[in-house]
């Protein structure tokens, strides 16, 4: 019995640490969320604002999803693990699972 449990796979660490990640990843799509919000602001502020036709509105809601998108990645990578959280003991967040989301965005 203790042969097999000498068999079973470990996991491993991964080779690279979250934090190392988080804190450019934070800034950089804070930056974008920030030029994204300007952009919404700058349009519907105008006076003669109006989604006239399919493109207008097809660009303005991809830029809403977008900038939904972008704050709930900042929420979770801001957020303090819990325990049933996916990724290692110190992060909620995989390196994978913010890349993943982060591409969805741009």
């Amino acid at each position: 019995m203790s042969a097999e449990q000498d068999k079973t796979p470990q996991p491993q660490a991964p080779a690279f640490d979250i934090k190392d990640y988080r804190q450019p990843l934070v800034t950089s799509l804070g930056v974008v969320l920030g030029f994204l919000v300007g952009f919404l602001a700058q349009w519907v502020s105008e006076d003669d604002f109006a989604l006239a036709n399919a493109a207008d509105t097809l660009v303005f809601c991809g830029c809403l999803v977008g900038a939904v998108l972008l704050m709930i990645v900042l929420f979770r990578m801001l957020s303090p693990p819990t325990a049933g959280d996916p990724g290692s003991s110190n992060s909620p967040l995989t390196f994978s699972s913010v890349f993943s989301a982060a591409s969805c965005v741009s």
